[in-house]
């Protein structure tokens, strides 16, 4: 017997901004990174918004400043970052939906292109039962500046919760998979329940064509 998972986008959607522009804000503020490097962080962001760029690029080309730093204190920092500042920019509607989903029965799934280390302090923040996301690279213990592929976005993400879903036997054509992003029309297009959150203009336009539920977490 096949189960049904409702997905969940991250940036945009659980959360009502863009954690890597704030991550890079924060990385700034600490002296972590130059302002060369903080500049380069938000054009990146832009790109990645409006899918001007390939994100396996994308991701590589950030994690070049990351080589050779030790996971555990990466992720430790990336945990504190979520609970001091990301939580308070969760939308107040946004646990409800968790929870219906979680009380029907359905597994309830971050799938986002956010680091492993944020995925598991999104998991954690909103209990959810497991999480996709972008893998980074790592040998004895310190990032190589590679992103394992595929990158979780757009083909990727539905690569990915293709693989996911065979492995737990969740019927994708019965599933959920909410998103604010246009970049996630194609996994919106693969399950059988898209909902759209929030939307960018252009997703707006996509969900309106296609007769899309649009929820509102505002």
């Amino acid at each position: 017997m096949t189960s049904v998972a409702a997905f969940f986008d991250l940036d945009g959607t659980l959360l009502s901004v863009n954690s890597m522009r704030l991550w890079v804000t924060h990385q700034r503020s600490l002296g972590l990174i130059s302002r060369r490097d903080a500049l380069v962080g938000a054009w990146y962001t832009l790109l990645y918004r409006f899918t001007f760029l390939d994100m396996q690029t994308l991701a590589e080309r950030a994690l070049s400043t990351m080589v050779g730093l030790v996971e555990t204190e990466f992720e430790q920092g990336v945990h504190g970052f979520f609970h001091d500042t990301l939580r308070h920019y969760i939308p107040r509607n946004a646990q409800p939906f968790v929870d219906e989903h979680r009380a029907k029965g359905h597994k309830v799934v971050l799938l986002t292109s956010a680091s492993a280390h944020e995925a598991r302090a999104a998991a954690r923040q909103f209990n959810l039962d497991d999480y996709i996301c972008t893998n980074f690279e790592v040998k004895d213990g310190r990032f190589t500046g590679k992103a394992i592929p595929p990158v979780c976005y757009a083909e990727g993400k539905v690569w990915l919760a293709e693989a996911w879903a065979e492995e737990h036997g969740v019927s994708l054509c019965d599933s959920y998979f909410y998103s604010d992003s246009f970049s996630d029309a194609p996994m919106l297009r693969r399950v059988g329940h898209p909902r759209v959150v929030n939307p960018d203009l252009r997703l707006h336009l996509m969900a309106k064509m296609l007769g899309w539920r649009k929820v509102d977490w505002s």
